[in-house]
């Protein structure tokens, strides 16, 4: 079980690179703590926090004592919603958005509480990268193939460089992605070692980059880009590929954020990724904030 000085996101060392302020929330019952991540927003009157953009979760579940059973943990998990919700809530909103895989509460539904479905893919800790290769369809295989031929990997890119590329995504910088705040967030030194960058030059230029962050024993596949204008074929899936192998040999699972666009989870499935339905949790300081969420 990790402890709560492994969890990069929620240990206090972490800072998204949007630069936004983030605030922590604790809640205990019995020998278990609920840990909560957020960043403030407001929407009229509402007000509403929320997991800072680009941390894949930022809620999470601390037993001490891990081998508990499941009847044991469903009422411990129970308990730390009513505690949380009889203290004053840091918002009229508070978005639990939580750690893959971890609660035997998914879709709890009360008063005051509010469940919707989100999902990962994952590619299993204990799976082999040769079964994945074996199994990939030949056109994927040959992309991957065609893209190591004629483009070049570099896992140690220029992070001026790397940055510049990167925030070209509009996604991105839409969601308030800046180049100089992602420098500062990929040079920490809370995060040395738990962050790997490539880029994939062609004729010279990038047109591919991945960046892939750990937390515990989980390697996220955290920011990517592909240039539209100059690029290769097979480039984004030799990435993900090299990330998927390194994660493996790492011995950590592989995961990152499902998504509803049908070419973006193909790309997904075709390494053989797993999907896993986790459950975004909305606590509301009132009754009457629940039916707004609901709404919504």
């Amino acid at each position: 079980m990790i402890r709560v000085e492994q969890d990069l996101f929620l240990s206090g060392e972490w800072r998204p690179p949007s630069g936004s302020s983030v605030f922590r929330h604790e809640v205990k019952y019995k020998s278990s703590t609920l840990m909560v991540l957020y960043e403030k927003q407001r929407a009229g009157v509402i007000s509403y926090a929320k997991c800072p953009l680009f941390t894949p979760y930022n809620a999470r579940i601390f037993h001490q004592h891990p081998e508990m059973n499941e009847s044991v943990r469903f009422n411990t998990e129970l308990g730390l919603y009513e505690r949380l919700l009889s203290e004053d809530l840091p918002a009229d909103i508070l978005q639990l958005k939580f750690y893959t895989g971890q609660v035997h509460l998914p879709m709890i539904n009360t008063q005051r509480l509010y469940a919707k479905p989100a999902f990962y893919e994952y590619i299993d800790v204990k799976t082999n990268p040769q079964e994945i290769w074996s199994t990939l369809s030949s056109e994927t295989r040959n992309d991957i193939l065609y893209a190591r031929e004629k483009a070049e990997i570099n896992n140690h890119p220029e992070l001026r460089r790397l940055a510049s590329f990167l925030c070209k995504n509009s996604y991105y910088t839409r969601n308030g992605l800046h180049e100089d705040q992602l420098i500062i967030t990929l040079s920490q030194s809370s995060i040395h070692g738990k962050v790997r960058m490539y880029t994939l030059s062609y004729d010279g230029q990038i047109c591919s980059a991945s960046v892939m962050i750990r937390s515990g024993s989980v390697w996220y596949y955290w920011l990517n880009h592909n240039d539209k204008d100059h690029n290769i074929r097979g480039a984004h899936l030799l990435l993900l590929w090299q990330c998927v192998q390194e994660a493996l040999h790492d011995h950590c699972r592989f995961s990152f954020d499902g998504s509803s666009v049908p070419t973006i989870t193909k790309v997904f499935k075709s390494l053989g990724s797993t999907t896993e339905i986790i459950p975004v949790i909305m606590a509301c300081r009132r009754p009457w904030i629940k039916k707004i969420v609901q709404w919504l």
